[in-house]
């Protein structure tokens, strides 16, 4: 074989083992570096969440419309969102809810996460009558909790530790927010968004999945690199 044919020989080689190299070495790699790129945005909080805890929610314990008491203590170790409304909400608690309902789908079967909607008509709004709103919105038994008791105790946590407005000027006639407040697995407030609002709904469900990978609450990889948005359409 004379030198040509050898130079030759060894560039095809060469290249042979470039291409090699490039399909089952650099592009697995590239394309795992790539998948971590957008777990990692993915996970990334955004501008309404608060580092650290903007305060912590105070002791409660309330009536829910499974039939049993939901206290503080229940919820620690796991991130939960929660909502101030009343059943006979003509317009702004409707769309919440059903905009709770797909937070709730984006998370389901995660025992690590939960829903508390406390009413701000108590008085009217009983078990029983939670019970049949919670069916409604396809409330999840153990996930999504709708709470009633005292009014004056709901005002003021609402008022005074969730920092959302309520006013009740009569029955049916309550002025309130209509934020989602977002709460970390030791009881600190982390965030608030427009629960009206689709995009802000949607940024809820990257800001929680963002707390719960903080406190190593998703079950894998996947579920971190799920498209949160997915349950809004």
């Amino acid at each position: 074989m004379d030198q040509r044919m050898k130079t030759l020989l060894g560039v095809g080689l060469v290249g042979v083992a470039f291409v090699l190299f490039f399909l089952f070495v650099y592009q697995p790699k590239a394309e795992s570096a790539r998948a971590t790129t957008r777990v990692d945005e993915g996970l990334r909080p955004s501008v309404r969440f608060y580092e650290p805890a903007l305060r912590y929610v105070p002791e409660f314990a309330f009536p829910a419309h499974s039939g049993d008491t939901l206290a503080k203590t229940d919820l620690l170790g796991q991130v939960y969102v929660v909502d101030f409304f009343f059943t006979t909400c003509p317009a702004a608690c409707p769309m919440m809810s059903s905009n709770m309902t797909k937070v709730q789908n984006a998370f389901r079967g995660l025992d690590a996460f939960k829903i508390v909607s406390f009413s701000l008509e108590p008085q009217r709004d009983s078990v029983p009558v939670l019970r049949e709103y919670a069916e409604r919105f396809e409330a999840e038994p153990g996930a999504w909790y709708f709470l009633t008791g005292s009014q004056r105790e709901i005002y003021r946590l609402g008022r005074e530790h969730f920092m959302l407005t309520v006013q009740y000027n009569g029955p049916s006639d309550i002025d309130h927010s209509e934020k989602f407040v977002l709460v970390d697995p030791e009881g600190g407030i982390r965030g608030f968004y427009q629960g009206t609002d689709e995009k802000e709904v949607a940024q809820l469900i990257k800001d929680t999945r963002y707390l719960l990978n903080q406190y190593n609450l998703l079950p894998g990889p996947a579920a971190a690199n799920a498209d949160a948005t997915s349950s809004l359409h």
